[in-house]
């Protein structure tokens, strides 16, 4: 089911738990089991999902679902916890495919 605002302490808990600054809402969804945000670059065959809060596996099958209607071939994502890579391999089946090499200006 869709909300049309996210809950002050979900947002106060995402940037607790993942970092960020600031919440990317390119095709922001808000459900009563978390909220995310994604977009598609059909060239690539991918789904990139950007910020993810809540359920993670219902997040899982919606994205599945979406890539598949939409006919990506991947769907990607970013985690600055990465204390966490195996556990998203194992919980979710996504494997780390980069690293990602940043220099502060």
């Amino acid at each position: 089911m869709r909300r049309q605002t996210i809950p002050k302490e979900w947002i106060e808990e995402y940037f607790r738990k993942s970092g960020d600054e600031v919440l990317n809402v390119t095709n922001l969804l808000v459900t009563d089991f978390g909220f995310a945000s994604y977009d598609v670059f059909p060239e690539e065959g991918i789904l990139w999902i950007y910020s993810v809060y809540g359920d993670g596996k219902r997040w899982r099958e919606f994205f599945t679902e979406l890539g598949r209607s939409l006919g990506v071939k991947k769907l990607r994502f970013a985690s600055r916890r990465t204390n966490r890579v195996r556990a998203f391999e194992r919980a979710f089946g996504f494997r780390p495919v980069a690293t990602v090499f940043e220099l502060e200006l």
